[in-house]
């Protein structure tokens, strides 16, 4: 779509408390943000509802990113 490759890389939990951490916050809040996103957040549960709402099918992350690929090209 881009004509270069994206990276994506996911980091686990102690990576993501690390980098935090080393950019200055506390560690107990790291803990607490950590702690509170797994409870509200998690996972995203993937339903019709977005199409219902919107009235029309919900898009893919590809057709997105196509339907915006000059946002991502120099």
């Amino acid at each position: 779509m881009i004509g270069k490759p994206l990276r994506y890389d996911e980091l686990s939990v102690q990576e993501v408390n690390e980098r935090m951490v080393s950019q200055g916050m506390p560690m107990a809040f790291v803990t607490a943000l950590m702690v509170r996103h797994s409870r509200e957040v998690g996972r995203a549960l993937v339903t019709s509802e977005a199409g219902q709402i919107l009235g029309c099918p919900a898009k893919t992350y590809a057709d997105w990113v196509n339907d915006h690929v000059e946002l991502f090209v120099d």
